[in-house]
């Protein structure tokens, strides 16, 4: 059972990543003006400005990205995944109300915002962002690509934890 949950979770994390992904690149491709006004920064995508230099930022960013989904968060899951351990919340057949649920979902909202503002705010203390951080901020302009191509303990502390 065990090996069964992690190829799942395996599976549906490749189905996520690669039709994310491809998502935006269509977006990318497309160089729709709708799209484009919303850019964060006023910069050309980086693959139309320096070619050999996006491959070199692109094979990084990947290796980054399946070490940190595959190797890193198998690490953090392997302990929940080979035990029986308990839920730190109800499970019943009852179905909350509307309003119950839109709570929750408000609530946990905050929380996972309100804790990844702190720790990517921690991330630029000078030390953690010359040794950990920088390498997130190796993309000048903010693709799908650049969400978790970043150092292992960075997509711990700051993606991982605050969600």
């Amino acid at each position: 059972m065990y090996t069964f949950m992690v190829a799942v979770v395996n599976v549906l994390f490749w189905f996520v990543l690669i039709s994310g992904n491809m998502c935006f690149f269509f977006i990318y491709w497309l160089n729709l003006p709708f799209f484009e006004k919303y850019k964060s920064v006023d910069e050309p995508w980086p693959w139309e400005t320096d070619k050999n230099e996006w491959n070199k930022l692109f094979k990084r960013s990947m290796t980054l990205t399946i070490l940190n989904a595959t190797v890193v968060a198998y690490i953090i899951a392997a302990p929940n995944l080979n035990c029986d351990t308990p839920l730190p919340f109800s499970v019943d057949d009852d179905i909350p109300t509307t309003l119950n649920f839109l709570l929750q979902i408000l609530f946990c909202n905050m929380v996972e915002n309100i804790s990844f503002y702190f720790a990517h705010r921690l991330l630029h203390k000078p030390f953690l962002y010359k040794y950990i951080h920088k390498i997130h901020h190796e993309h000048k302009v903010t693709t799908s690509l650049a969400t978790i191509s970043t150092h292992p303990l960075e997509y711990i502390f700051g993606n991982v934890v605050p969600s």
